[in-house]
C-alpha cells in the first residue's frame, strides 16, 4: 500500500478516536505522521549512506577515501570527528543539508566529469561522515541520533578491540533491530590482524548481531590503511544506491508505528447488536413493566360475559431498569478496552431516561374494549331462538296442533339456542386470546423501538467508530 493512502488510512482512525483517547496522545500521534511526511519530503529522490562509527573506528579515513577528497577529520583528538559532512553525487539538495545540519564549508558535490567510472552508477548518493557515537560532547551525540532516521544504508566503522562497546550496541544497534537489513558493520584495520584473529573477531561480531536482533545485517571487513576490503564496501553502497531511496519505506514504518500504537487501543473485535443479542433486554424491559399481567387481565375480562376491570402497564421499578441497563452495557462493552469501554458507559442514558421511555412505550399500547361483538351477536341469537322455542311449545299446545309438528319446531329452536350460546363462549374466548396477544405483541414492539432508540442506537454510534477504527488500521498495516 502507498505511503499516502496508509497516512489517509491512520487519519482517519484518530479522527474517529477523539474524544475517546487522551487528546495530547492524539496530537503526538499526528506529529509523528506530520514529522514522516516531511521527512519523506526532505529525503526526496536521494540515497542517504551514513558512516557511523567511534573515536577511531576509520570512518572518517574511509569517508575521504570513497570522495577522493580530504574533508573528513582525521586525528587523534576526542572527539575527532567534530561535525558532519556531506558528499553528494549529482545535485545537492540544500533542505536535506541544511535539516542534518552540514554547514557550507562541510559540503562537496562529485562533478560527474571528475568521477570515476563506478561511481558513474551512484547519482542521487549523499554520503554522511556522523560524528563520533562515543563522543564525550552531548551535541556531537545529538547529531546521530537525529540523523540516523533519515537514511538509507548505515555503515558502522568498528574497532577489532572496541566492537562490543555497550553504547554502541544499546543506544544504537539495539533500537535500530527493524532496520537491520539496511545496515552494515565494517570491522576496520583488518591488516593488522592474522587470518585466524581476523575470522574470529568475525564470528563474534556476528554473534553480537544475531543476539542483538540484526542477524540480517552485512559484515565486512577491511583497512582504511591499505583499501583492503575497500571494493565490498563501494559495492555494498552501490547496491544501495540502485535499490533507490527508502525514504517511503521508512515513512511507512514510522506511520505503520503510529498504526500499531492505535491498534493496542481497540479491541480485537466489537460485539454483536444483532436482533438475537438485542431481543433479552427487549424481554426482561417488557415483563418489568407488567404488560403480561395486562394481557392476563385482558384476556380473563373478555372471555367473561359480565366483564372485570383491565390492569394497567406501569412504569418498570428504577432497580430492575438498572440491572437490565447493567446488563446491556456489560454485553456491549465486552472485549473493549478501557477507553472504549468508558465511552460506551458515557453513550448510554440514565436509568431515568430508560425508565422513562419504557414507560412511554408501554403506556401508549391501545387498551381494547371490553366486548366482543361477534360473541354478543351469537348471544343474542341464542336468546331469540329459545325465546321462539318457548312461544312454539306453548302456541302449539293452546292451539290444539299436531304435537309432531310443533313439537320438532320447538326442539329444533331450542337445540340451535344451545348451539349459539356454546358457539358465543367458544368465539368470546378465542377473540379474547387473540386481543391480548395483539396487546402483547404491540407492547413488546413499543418497548423494542425504545430499546433500540435509546440504548441500541448510541451504542451503535460508538462500535461503529470502533470498527471503522479497527479496520483503517488493518488496512494500514497490511
Amino acid at each position: 500500500m502507498d505511503l499516502a493512502t496508509t497516512i489517509e488510512l491512520v487519519r482517519t482512525a484518530i479522527a474517529e478516536s477523539e474524544g475517546i483517547l487522551p487528546s495530547a496522545e492524539l496530537q503526538i500521534a499526528e506529529d509523528q505522521i506530520r514529522e514522516a511526511l516531511w521527512r519523506h519530503e526532505l529525503v526526496g529522490g536521494h540515497t542517504v549512506v551514513a558512516l557511523v562509527g567511534g573515536t577511531g573506528s576509520g570512518k572518517s579515513s574511509l569517508f575521504n577515501l570513497l570522495t577522493h577528497s580530504q574533508l573528513g577529520e582525521v586525528g587523534v583528538l576526542r572527539p575527532t570527528t567534530r561535525r558532519p559532512a556531506a558528499c553528494t553525487w549529482g545535485t545537492p539538495s540544500p533542505e536535506l543539508l541544511d535539516h542534518l545540519g552540514i554547514e557550507g564549508e562541510d559540503r562537496i558535490v562529485r562533478d560527474r566529469a571528475l568521477t570515476h567510472g563506478y561511481e558513474q552508477e551512484l547519482e542521487g548518493l549523499v554520503l554522511l561522515d556522523l560524528p563520533d557515537q562515543d563522543s564525550v560532547e552531548v551535541d556531537h551525540a545529538g547529531v546521530v541520533d537525529r540523523l540516523v532516521p533519515l537514511v538509507d544504508l548505515l555503515i558502522w566503522m568498528v574497532d577489532p578491540q572496541k566492537y562490543a562497546d555497550h553504547v554502541l550496541h544499546e543506544r544504537y544497534l539495539g533500537p535500530l533491530a527493524a532496520r537491520a537489513d539496511a545496515m552494515v558493520v565494517v570491522i576496520n584495520h583488518a591488516d593488522a590482524l592474522s587470518p585466524e584473529n581476523l575470522a574470529r573477531v568475525q564470528q563474534d561480531v556476528r554473534r553480537i548481531l544475531d543476539d542483538g536482533r540484526l542477524a540480517h545485517s552485512s559484515v565486512l571487513t577491511m583497512s582504511v590503511a591499505t583499501g583492503e576490503g575497500l571494493d565490498g564496501v563501494r559495492a555494498r553502497i552501490g547496491e544501495a544506491v540502485a535499490s533507490g531511496s527508502s525514504a517511503d519505506a521508512t515513512a511507512l514504518a514510522q506511520v505503520a508505528g503510529v498504526a500499531n500504537w492505535l491498534g493496542r487501543r481497540i479491541g480485537e473485535a466489537e460485539p454483536d447488536l444483532t436482533p438475537e443479542s438485542i431481543a433479552p433486554t427487549v424481554e426482561a424491559l417488557v415483563r418489568a413493566s407488567g404488560t403480561d399481567a395486562v394481557a392476563e387481565s385482558i384476556e380473563r375480562s373478555l372471555s367473561r360475559l359480565t366483564g372485570s376491570p383491565l390492569a394497567t402497564a406501569e412504569p418498570p421499578a428504577r432497580a430492575a431498569v438498572a440491572a437490565i441497563g447493567s446488563g446491556w452495557a456489560g454485553h456491549a462493552k465486552h472485549g473493549l478496552p478501557k477507553p472504549w469501554d468508558r465511552e460506551v458507559d458515557r453513550a448510554l442514558p440514565s436509568v431515568e431516561t430508560l425508565t422513562e421511555a419504557v414507560g412511554v412505550a408501554v403506556g401508549t399500547v391501545r387498551q381494547p374494549v371490553n366486548r366482543i361483538r361477534a360473541a354478543d351477536h351469537l348471544l343474542m341469537g341464542a336468546g331469540a331462538a329459545f325465546l321462539v322455542g318457548l312461544v312454539v311449545l306453548l302456541v302449539g299446545s293452546i292451539a290444539g296442533w299436531p304435537a309432531a309438528a310443533y313439537l320438532i319446531v320447538a326442539l329444533l329452536l331450542l337445540g340451535g339456542a344451545g348451539f349459539l350460546a356454546w358457539r358465543s363462549t367458544v368465539v368470546r374466548s378465542e377473540e379474547a386470546d387473540r386481543i391480548a396477544r395483539e396487546y402483547s405483541a404491540e407492547a413488546r414492539e413499543n418497548v423494542g423501538a425504545a430499546v433500540a432508540e435509546v440504548l441500541v442506537a448510541p451504542t451503535r454510534d460508538v462500535l461503529r467508530r470502533h470498527r471503522m477504527i479497527r479496520e483503517a488500521l488493518t488496512k494500514a498495516r497490511g
